[in-house]
């Protein structure tokens, strides 16, 4: 395993080297969902096309296949590594439904079903984590690319003692289940992090890829190894602020997405106090209730919506940029070199949105975003976006060095062509080169 998560980030660096990553207001290439970037249809009877209510999306970085998650009808779909990124694709296979049409929860559970699934991630082996949030639940399904039939049973429960249970665990929960897991994410060691969104902590459990030995793993395993956000495993209280000088109230409030960039940061959204936080050597790290950063907040203390209408998923792409979906300013924003700025740094870059002061863009376009949600890094860069209100996914593709670098050079000569334009007073001239830099600049920001 070591050697396949060796060559696979080795993939990851050699994109990264050359990847400038999508830039201010630019357009999305493709759309998932809808027939084009203008329509933001509710379809009923659900297909292998269309969505409910959008919300969580992650890639499989063995075969480059994408899972959606579909909340308002309980179930995953999987998009080819082409196919997710071709207009109006199909889904390869629905989980959590015996059909495409199917929109209903099991009562009880089963190892098949989905009530209410939130976030998910795929480990190095190509096993798939689902969060099962009105199940209290983490379904595993081992080499999910390769499942050919829907509905198609998990081979693995974390935080019940088995596929039909939901048991709430109530103050019990210790490190082995789950109040109500939303947020999930793999780091490069291959654990595997929950965030339990009533009981706001994140837990980590190593070697997550082991927890599919056993079809109910967690309840008589060893179960979490660490705890962010609380003083330890027995306490689950919302907080702000780590120096209350309360030992029952955490750092978090309503935790929603999580990631772990090859850095080994943990980033959470804390969607109740409007905020991203960091931990830093999270995959090593023993419990830890202080944060080492905060995104869209100057301090620890505050929890204004200055930076922030809503936060609720986080990715970072392979140059560091941390991307955060704000849901409530229709738009995603960027903050470059996530890991290394300030408390309360602003954000760099801006997509759904003209700019970073702008919140009434036109929707549905290819440049807009009503409701941005659950996000990830796509197949060779570039973003995926779930756009939540418009029943969508967005790419926002990466702009490839060839392609950015010969605008730069033809911006580059238009502008001192202009310049001397300008010396000789040459006024038709001068017309038409601010014609042709302006036509240029319009296609950097579209890359």
């Amino acid at each position: 395993m070591r050697a396949r998560l060796i060559l696979f980030f080795a993939s990851f660096l050699s994109f990264s080297t050359s990847w400038a990553g999508p830039g201010t207001h630019q357009a999305a290439s493709s759309v998932l969902g809808q027939p084009d970037f203008e329509t933001n249809d509710s379809y009923t009877p659900l297909t292998d096309q269309t969505f409910k209510a959008l919300e969580a999306i992650c890639v499989d970085p063995t075969t480059g296949k994408v899972f959606v998650c579909d909340y308002g009808a309980h179930r995953i779909l999987r998009f080819s590594d082409t196919g997710a990124y071709q207009n109006f694709s199909h889904a390869e296979v629905v989980f959590g439904q015996t059909s495409f049409d199917g929109e209903t929860a099991a009562s009880p559970p089963t190892a098949s079903s989905l009530n209410g699934p939130g976030g998910m991630a795929v480990d190095s082996l190509g096993n798939l984590y689902v969060a099962d949030y009105g199940n209290r639940r983490v379904l595993i399904w081992k080499n999910a690319s390769a499942v050919a039939t829907n509905g198609a049973p998990a081979d693995v429960v974390i935080g019940q003692s088995d596929f039909d249970k939901n048991d709430d665990p109530g103050t019990a929960s210790a490190h082995t289940r789950f109040s109500g897991p939303w947020g999930l994410a793999i780091d490069s060691q291959d654990n595997l992090y929950v965030g339990d969104y009533t009981h706001p902590r994140i837990l980590r459990f190593d070697n997550a890829p082991s927890l599919a030995d056993s079809m109910v793993a967690a309840i008589v395993d060893a179960g979490a190894s660490a705890v962010f956000g609380q003083e330890d495993f027995t306490r689950f209280g919302a907080g702000t602020d780590p120096d209350d000088g309360d030992p029952d109230t955490g750092v978090l409030s309503s935790p929603w997405g999580l990631w772990v960039d090859r850095g080994g940061h943990l980033w959470v959204a804390d969607y109740g106090n409007t905020r991203v936080l960091r931990w830093n050597n999270a995959p090593t790290r023993p419990s830890t209730l202080r944060p080492d950063g905060v995104l869209g907040q100057p301090d620890l203390t505050s929890t204004n919506t200055t930076q922030f209408g809503g936060v609720y998923y986080v990715t970072v792409d392979w140059e560091g940029t941390l991307w955060a979906s704000d849901y409530g300013n229709s738009r995603t924003i960027g903050f470059r070199n996530g890991a290394s700025r300030a408390n309360g740094a602003s954000a760099n870059d801006v997509l759904g949105q003209t700019n970073l002061t702008s919140f009434n863009e036109t929707h549905p376009t290819n440049r807009s975003l009503y409701g941005a949600y659950g996000l990830t890094v796509a197949k060779g860069g570039g973003l995926l976006i779930c756009d939540y209100s418009d029943n969508r996914v967005l790419y926002f593709s990466n702009p490839t060095p060839a392609q950015r670098a010969s605008l730069l050079r033809k911006t580059k000569s238009v502008k001192k062509a202009l310049a001397k334009a300008k010396q000789s007073k040459n006024t038709a001239k001068i017309k038409t080169l601010k014609k042709t830099l302006k036509k240029l600049k319009a296609q950097l920001a579209a890359l």
